[in-house]
């Protein structure tokens, strides 16, 4: 499970979710970083925030795991807390398998994630 996201106490909230229900995770604030994670291999699923200081980064994230054969079919989800219909559009286009806005309980990540992840295997 990779989480990507600049503020810190989204991540720990998400991190702690998902490592309290088995899954490992992997936490970055680095929408670059996470794309060498991915490209390693090992990651199921992606939640990307779409909205921060580095947002075409973000959706540079999405183009490099869509246009890699090692990566392409890993899920990938994307929040935000700013709705923004086109940036969403073009995540969706880019290949997000959904979209979910902030503020989100963590029980609706959850079983989005798990519902990716069953339909990816």
């Amino acid at each position: 499970m990779l989480l990507i996201d600049t503020d810190p106490d989204i991540l720990n909230l998400l991190d702690y979710v998902f490592r309290s229900e088995g899954f490992g995770t992997i936490c970055c604030t680095d929408p670059g970083e996470a794309v060498r994670h991915v490209l390693q291999g090992g990651v199921d699923c992606a939640v990307v925030d779409l909205h921060h200081a580095r947002t075409p980064e973000s959706l540079g994230f999405l183009s490099a795991v869509r246009s890699s054969p090692l990566a392409k079919g890993v899920p990938v989800l994307v929040t935000s807390a700013t709705l923004n219909a086109e940036t969403v559009k073009q995540a969706l286009t880019l290949g997000a398998r959904r979209f979910i806005p902030k503020p989100f309980y963590p029980s609706e990540i959850l079983s989005e994630v798990r519902a990716a992840v069953s339909q990816a295997a």
